[in-house]
């Protein structure tokens, strides 16, 4: 007798269910998932609270990816929220693999990788988003053969393809409105690709310019004392000045170039002579020995320095908390007893030179960050650029 009430009531239960199924729109059915159902039979929820919230979750991810991808390589305002994370994220971990030594061949891998990973992520973000708005209606996507409702991983793989602009068709989009959204995400991936190719060339040529300006103040002298000692003639630095005037639009253009390509901050090269943040730290610390430690009778033309410092200094605002903060301890004062043996003429206030030091703190803190953001160490400023390779050659 329980066994026949037991039937009944589920008996009772699938016809009330089957007759309100029937009685309700398509739309406001909800798939239900039966443990037998095989993978190929999926369907997608149909409910149209359902349909609208995989619309808006799809839609927010395809906007908020598009406005960091326009925003980090068409704007001039440094790298997008999303992008920058991604970049900071990335480098930490070459960082850690490279043991945090600049010289190391693995942190050279970070800038390609880093390019790489955000692109990936741009393109796997968009698909997930246009993936979305294709699984938000049962009926938007059928397949080209059999005329069946698409699966949820049919509408993936149509969405896909669709970005990729293949144009497969094992799959139709039903109406017109869903074949004017097949051709936008045909245009969305396609504008993606042509900007991602643009921005990469950009970024590769930016990086060459940094390593050509890295290389120019290292044939100059490289270090802060080399520089000076350089450009010495017995008399005057006029030689500092012709180089210096080269200098300014490079340094200017290579701080411009961290707002509109952000990513070229994490290219490297493990060469010291092919580092810009230590060769524009030497080239600073030359210029302070200048302004500071020289006599004004012998200094090269005020406006020559001023350049050169302000175009420092605008690098240098540039990246700061954008990319770097300064280091926790300023750098030790230099030692100037080569400079004096060099014949090169020093002020003997030593006091004078200490109080002015003390003032620069900050700013040589910063110039220790930078240079130490890349695995350098401080005393990598005071090395020879070559390591005597070009002596080698001549």
């Amino acid at each position: 007798m329980e066994c026949f009430l037991e039937k009944e009531k589920t008996g009772i239960k699938k016809r009330v269910k089957n007759h309100f199924e029937q009685k309700l729109p398509k739309t406001l059915r909800v798939f239900h998932f039966s443990k037998n159902t095989p993978h190929s039979d999926f369907r997608i929820p149909t409910s149209i609270l359902m349909g609208y919230l995989y619309a808006l979750l799809g839609a927010a991810i395809v906007v908020f990816t598009f406005a960091d991808l326009l925003y980090t390589t068409l704007s001039t305002n440094g790298a997008g929220w999303l992008s920058g994370r991604v970049s900071r994220v990335v480098w930490k971990v070459f960082f850690w693999l490279s043991g945090r030594r600049g010289r190391h061949h693995v942190l050279s891998l970070a800038g390609m990788s880093i390019t790489l990973v955000t692109l990936a992520v741009w393109i796997g973000l968009s698909w997930v988003g246009f993936a979305l708005i294709f699984i938000s209606d049962a009926d938007a996507i059928r397949h080209g053969n059999t005329n069946a409702v698409a699966t949820v991983w049919d509408r993936v793989y149509y969405t896909g393809y669709t970005l990729a602009t293949l144009g497969n068709g094992d799959f139709y989009a039903t109406t017109a409105f869903w074949k004017v959204f097949t051709s936008f995400v045909a245009f969305a991936g396609l504008s993606m690709v042509t900007i991602a190719i643009t921005y990469l060339i950009q970024v590769v040529s930016a990086e060459i310019q940094k390593r050509q300006l890295a290389l120019q103040i290292a044939v100059m002298g490289g270090t802060s004392a080399g520089i000076l000692t350089e450009s010495w003639n017995g008399t005057d630095f006029s030689q500092f000045e012709s180089s210096a005037n080269d200098l300014v639009p490079q340094i200017l253009s290579h701080a411009q170039h961290h707002l509109a390509y952000p990513i070229i901050h994490y290219f490297h090269s493990p060469t010291l002579s092919e580092s810009s943040s230590v060769s524009l730290a030497a080239l600073d610390e030359a210029v302070t020995l200048l302004l500071v430690c020289v006599p004004p009778e012998h200094q090269p033309g005020h406006l020559v320095l001023h350049s050169v410092r302000s175009a420092v200094t605008a690098y240098l605002l540039t990246i700061e908390h954008k990319f770097i903060d300064a280091a926790e301890y300023t750098p030790p004062q230099p030692d100037l007893s080569k400079l004096r043996e060099q014949g090169i003429p020093i002020r003997s206030d030593t006091t004078a030179i200490a109080a002015e030091y003390r003032r620069l703190e900050k700013r040589r803190r910063m110039l220790r960050a930078v240079v130490e953001f890349g695995g350098w160490s401080w005393s990598d400023l005071q090395k020879p650029r070559f390591d005597g390779r070009l002596e080698e050659l001549h």
